[in-house]
């Protein structure tokens, strides 16, 4: 991608982190789940750290800002898509599975046939 030759390596696996973040933000958006609060801290260390690594490579940065904004922009798009999808298809799967204990039209299939 024409975006992405503009971020350095360290950049794009450091935003790429984002996906963890995004992630549980759609776990408790989308699911209805809770975290707690060291997931939180957890979640809040990291974005902590991203920015100050991002930052620091960014006053010794040969790359021009606009280009670098840019790959961010690409990574962090990646990233809110990817966390996105994850959820999404966790909640498709738990909205279509029965609840615990509903009884099932069809019978369980039989064991497979042992070698013993």
């Amino acid at each position: 991608c024409l975006f992405l030759s503009r971020l350095s390596a360290t950049s794009h696996q450091l935003w790429s982190q984002s996906k963890t973040l995004f992630t549980a933000l759609f776990f408790v958006r989308l699911l209805g789940q809770r975290l707690e609060l060291a997931q939180w801290l957890a979640l809040l260390l990291l974005s902590l750290g991203v920015c100050t690594v991002q930052l620091g490579e960014a006053a010794g940065s040969a790359l021009p800002a606009g280009g670098s904004l840019l790959g961010v922009a690409a990574v962090l798009s990646s990233s809110l898509l990817s966390g996105f999808a994850n959820i999404y298809f966790e909640k498709v799967l738990k909205e279509a599975a029965p609840p615990p204990g509903a009884s099932t039209s069809a019978p369980p299939p039989p064991p497979p046939p042992s070698l013993w």
